[in-house]
């Protein structure tokens, strides 16, 4: 548990998520502290008719507002899989 992140931290995490639009639904999460930095691995669901391209860009768009919202974030990997169309 040295490297677990506090449960507010998590809900944080997914609130952010969940906030851009497009983002459906917030499966998994996981973070873990690197030095005096967290990293997370955010795993949500975007419209299953998205191109991987769209999908990309949300992506990319969950992982920016992250970072801006939450300092502590130093990086984000985000996955994305197809939820109801």
């Amino acid at each position: 548990m040295l490297d677990g992140v506090e449960p507010e931290l998590l809900d944080k995490i997914r609130a952010t998520s969940l906030a851009v639009a497009g983002i459906v639904d917030v499966s998994e999460i996981r973070a873990r502290w690197l030095g005096h930095r967290v990293h997370a691995e955010v795993t949500v669901s975007v419209d299953a008719n998205l191109t991987v391209s769209q999908a990309h860009v949300l992506a990319e768009a969950v992982e920016h507002d992250l970072k801006e919202s939450l300092p502590v974030i130093s990086g984000a990997s985000i996955h994305t899989h197809p939820g109801a169309s």
